[in-house]
């Protein structure tokens, strides 16, 4: 990053998402439609950098109310605070996120700051991401793959998939219905036979909906099939159980199990024989830093990363994207093209490709100039809400601190250009 000085001038938060063109969701909950904050964060040069918070209603551990609080508490603080080229930036952003109880709000909060110092001295945020932790590694080598998600049964959609895996969201039938167990069993029977067809990996998750009782057996029943890992079977309290009953012929992903546990209880997780995965979601782990910090012990641990998305916004995505391409896990991302997407006016990023994920030319998030004008808001109001409280405010913007909060209003509107007479030039994520 260099030994440049970065004061900041201030920030503003908006709204942005809106209504899905079609629900998703998974088998304990139906979604239709996205919302969140976008905090943008300007210094005293007026370069500007964006980050996304937006809790999955019913799934995260907070609300996008608890989220825009938290943001707005950060932001009024904001103004005057500094960063040292010559220390490493997840490190000095720790004292800035501790106070911030909503994981959402942190997670913002280090993507606004990591966007603004890359595209501030032309760096993207993954190989910020390194600088922090001393690795390096060539643009080149810097790829990842997706993973898109297709129904259980869509023996057309597993076929034609266009990604490097297909993820299948099963965990309908309960520990009490044999009969439904066996109609869902044979429906990803059929899907993996399917995409064997053009050798794609399929990966199922079950959102910890089974019980003790009848996981252990499911889950052999599913490894049986060839599948290439087997996401939170059961609750996370009833997890540590069931990996400590299972080998390493059965393939289990860490989901749920990782969002509350301390770095001991997910080294617990993770020196079991059959936990081989571990999938990072950002938005609800709390940040880049932490998730980055999370996907090391892993590897430690033989252990794979896999970073995964909340059916979030643009922001959001290409900061998992970046995240993903910081870790180049030869396991394919938990991301694609979403319908949590098309929810925001923002483009999709620009590092998403149908099969693989690959450095932005742009600095930062890699979102292009002109972007910023952008907050992602859209004004299509869904007639079926499934956001916060919050949400009876017309307005868009929610707030904005600064020194001036005039100054600093224009500042994160106009934005400054990428290029920057001072800058060193460079080359060039379900739920």
């Amino acid at each position: 990053m260099g030994a440049d000085l970065i004061a900041f001038a201030g920030a503003a938060i908006d709204r942005g998402g809106g209504a899905l063109r079609s629900a998703t969701g998974n088998a304990n909950r139906t979604w239709s439609e996205r919302r969140g904050a976008v905090l943008t964060v300007v210094d005293d040069r007026g370069h500007t950098g964006r980050g996304e918070a937006s809790p999955l209603p019913d799934y995260s551990p907070d609300t996008l109310a608890q989220a825009e609080a938290a943001l707005g508490e950060f932001a009024a603080g904001l103004p005057g605070r500094r960063l040292s080229g010559d220390a490493s930036l997840v490190d000095q952003l720790q004292p800035w996120l501790e106070p911030l109880t909503s994981p959402a709000a942190r997670f913002a909060v280090e993507s606004a700051v990591f966007d603004l110092v890359g595209r501030r001295h032309r760096r993207r945020v993954f190989e910020l991401l390194r600088d922090a932790d001393g690795t390096s590694g060539e643009a080149s080598a810097a790829r990842a793959t997706t993973c898109s998600l297709v129904a259980a049964g869509d023996i057309e959609g597993a076929a034609g998939a266009r990604t490097a895996a297909i993820k299948l969201k099963i965990g309908h039938a309960g520990g009490d219905d044999p009969a439904g167990w066996a109609r869902e069993l044979d429906s990803v029977a059929r899907t993996v036979h399917a995409a064997s067809r053009t050798a794609l990996p399929v990966r199922v998750d079950v959102n910890g909906r089974w019980p003790l009782a009848v996981a252990v057996a499911r889950c052999r029943d599913i490894a049986a099939l060839g599948v290439e890992l087997i996401e939170q079977p059961a609750s996370p309290a009833d997890m540590p159980a069931l990996l400590a009953a299972l080998d390493a012929t059965v393939p289990i992903a860490v989901d749920e199990s990782l969002h509350a546990a301390s770095e001991c209880e997910a080294e617990a997780l993770f020196t079991t024989p059959a936990c081989r995965f571990a999938v990072l979601k950002p938005m609800v782990l709390g940040g880049l830093g932490r998730s980055a910090q999370l996907a090391r012990l892993a590897q430690s641990h033989g252990v794979e990363p896999v970073v995964s998305h909340l059916f979030d916004g643009p922001l959001a995505m290409a900061a998992y994207c970046e995240l993903a391409l910081y870790l180049r896990s030869p396991t394919a991302a938990g991301l694609s093209h979403h319908g949590g997407l098309d929810a925001w006016t923002l483009p999709t990023p620009e590092q998403l490709g149908d099969r693989d994920i690959a450095p932005s030319p742009h600095p930062g998030l890699g979102f292009p100039p002109g972007s910023d004008s952008d907050s992602g808001s859209d004004s299509d109001e869904a007639s079926d809400s499934d956001s916060d409280s919050d949400s009876d405010s017309d307005s868009d913007s929610v707030s904005v601190s600064g020194s001036d909060s005039d100054s600093v209003s224009d500042s994160v509107s106009d934005s400054a250009p990428d290029s920057d007479s001072d800058s060193n030039s460079t080359p060039e994520p379900g739920s």
